[in-house]
């Protein structure tokens, strides 16, 4: 580091702790998402949480950068994923490690890939940054929670760019500038002639021997900015697409965890049926065409109690919640449990389903969960871990099975993509539900058991997404909040006060045939990310194993007064 009569020159002046740095960096980005502090979210830290963390790498090794890494993971999702201690305490010690360890292996890249290709750090580091949010929503752990561009859903013309690159867009965009700034007026290594009469930022950039890359580097991310909100202003003014229109109901019937409604026994199943039918009478009265009850809101699987009735009273009860959608002439699209029969008519696999009963009665569409949540709804190595298995089953009440993949529900004239609570945090996912002839996507949530805004509200965010992912309007009902009606540009045409019994009513149209550029290449951008980042950090590996080999210095230039020492 280059010094000045014993004082240190340059941005790293501002942070004379490394790891102070880090952790100031994980709180602004847990922060920008929404918290118990900021219900919404400060969505404008999305821009700025990440300079500190980056002043903090420049000059240090791999290992080291991995610990602060690390440190990032730990504080950043500590604090806004504390919601996962209301299932059970001991969850953060299952998630935290294991993103900890991936953020480590994240920064020790960033830090390869500052040491090895300094110049195209500025672009780099961003990519690198959304490569891993794309990673980590892959497999069984996959886990995505904290993408950065989910603490932007409420910037409407930002986030029309997902329509083509996805979330991962959203977040290389908001990265981009703080890469830029750190590469632009952080001295080390820059080339800088550092003046005695002037402090290491303003040397850096008015003297530094790059100073046109640097302006070069700022003029292209301050215009891909302004491009990418230019466009999606232009794209907000268009307008939507018509199609079918439909009068939703969505009951939000604010069953909590330890209530009558979430109750596993018979007087609670029939007290949660009867909020249901009071609430669905009511909007049906009102006109409603479609009533959609949430995740699990009926827990009896009405299907298999009705064709083989091992249970008299809960067969009575599923009969009563039948008879009442076959006689209300209205369509119904309702969260429940489905279980299989298995040769002789015993009890098999348990699914997480969604149930479409169309109007005037008949066999109801199913579609069962895929994407489950790992630990909470399934853990696919039992055989392997059965003690471990046994001890997560009897904290869930039991594990679901997964179901065979992707599928849409016929309804109402159209289409509808029902993912169930998870799974619509998952773009791609979402994507193969809603192509073709789907033309709303209606997800089923209960995220009660978390007792939190925050969980809420971070998972209201990336249901946003998926409308302008796919360009079809969303219409989410859940069991505490947020119930919603999306547009297909990701404006919030309606929404049901947090917490509260109710219905939301809202007319929406069933836009079939419309396809985006995500809706076509889906996670591609992310995956040419990837790719380009793996390259470059093979790029970077020989660049520096040839630097050593050849034992190569490169001087540091100095003006001034005074000899430089480091």
């Amino acid at each position: 580091m280059w010094r000045y009569r014993g004082e240190d020159l340059g941005l790293l002046t501002l942070m004379p702790k490394r790891f102070f740095g880090t952790i100031l960096s994980a709180c602004l980005f847990a922060f920008s998402q929404p918290s118990e502090f900021f219900p919404r979210g400060l969505g404008a830290l999305a821009f700025f949480f990440l300079i500190p963390a980056l002043v903090g790498l420049r000059g240090i090794g791999a290992m080291r950068a991995a610990a602060q890494g690390a440190l990032f993971a730990v504080f950043g999702f500590g604090l806004m994923n504390h919601w996962l201690c209301a299932y059970d305490p001991r969850a953060p010690l299952l998630v935290l490690p294991l993103l900890a360890l991936q953020y480590a292996l994240l920064f020790a890249v960033l830090a390869l890939i500052e040491e090895g290709l300094p110049r195209a750090a500025w672009l780099l580091q961003p990519l690198a940054w959304v490569g891993l949010e794309y990673l980590r929503t892959l497999g069984f752990l996959g886990y995505p929670y904290g993408i950065v561009g989910y603490a932007l859903y409420e910037q409407l013309p930002l986030i029309q760019v997902a329509s083509v690159t996805g979330v991962y867009g959203v977040s290389a965009l908001a990265l981009l500038p703080q890469s830029v700034l750190v590469s632009t007026f952080a001295t080390e290594g820059s080339g800088a002639c550092v003046r005695p009469w002037r402090g290491g930022m303003e040397a850096a950039f008015f003297y530094s021997a790059e100073w046109r890359h640097n302006r070069l580097r700022g003029a292209i991310a301050l215009g891909l900015c302004a491009a990418v909100y230019g466009v999606g202003l232009v794209r907000l003014a268009l307008p939507s697409c018509r199609g079918q229109s439909i009068e939703l109901a969505l009951v939000q019937p604010n069953f909590a965890p330890g209530t009558e409604g979430a109750s596993t026994t018979l007087t609670g199943y029939k007290a949660a049926l009867a909020a249901l039918e009071e609430e669905s009478r009511a909007a049906i009265r009102s006109g409603a065409e479609l009533v959609v009850w949430p995740e699990t809101a009926f827990v009896p699987s009405i299907l298999y109690h009705l064709r083989h009735r091992p249970d008299r009273e809960i067969f009575e009860l599923v009969r009563e919640c039948y008879d009442f959608i076959a006689a209300s002439g209205a369509s119904f699209l309702i969260g429940n449990s489905h279980s299989e029969a298995l040769p002789g008519g015993a009890r098999g696999g348990d699914y997480n389903a969604a149930l479409a009963f169309p109007s005037g009665g008949g066999e109801p569409g199913l579609y069962c969960k895929t994407r489950l949540v790992p630990f909470g709804e399934w853990f696919p190595y039992a055989r392997l871990f059965p003690r471990f298995a046994a001890v997560l089953a009897a904290k869930a009440g039991g594990f679901w099975e997964p179901g065979p993949g992707p599928a849409s529900l016929a309804l109402c004239g159209t289409h509808i993509a029902a993912p169930i609570c998870y799974e619509d945090c998952f773009g791609d996912y979402v994507r193969a539900m809603a192509g073709g002839p789907v033309g709303l996507i209606m997800p089923l949530v209960s995220d009660a058991w978390a007792r939190s805004e925050a969980a809420e509200r971070q998972h209201f965010a990336a249901s946003v997404f998926r409308a302008v992912e796919t360009g079809k309007p969303l219409a989410r009902a859940t069991n505490t909040g947020v119930s919603a009606v999306v547009d297909a540009r990701g404006y919030v045409r309606a929404e049901l006060p947090r917490g509260q019994r109710g219905v939301l009513r809202a007319r929406v149209e069933a836009t079939t045939g419309v396809a985006t550029v995500y809706s076509v290449l889906g996670d591609g951008f992310a995956q040419a990310a990837l790719g380009l980042v793996l390259g470059a950090i093979l790029v970077s590996a020989v660049e520096l194993v040839l630097r050593r080999a050849v034992a190569l210095q490169w001087p540091k230039p100095y003006c001034g007064r005074g000899s430089p020492s480091s």
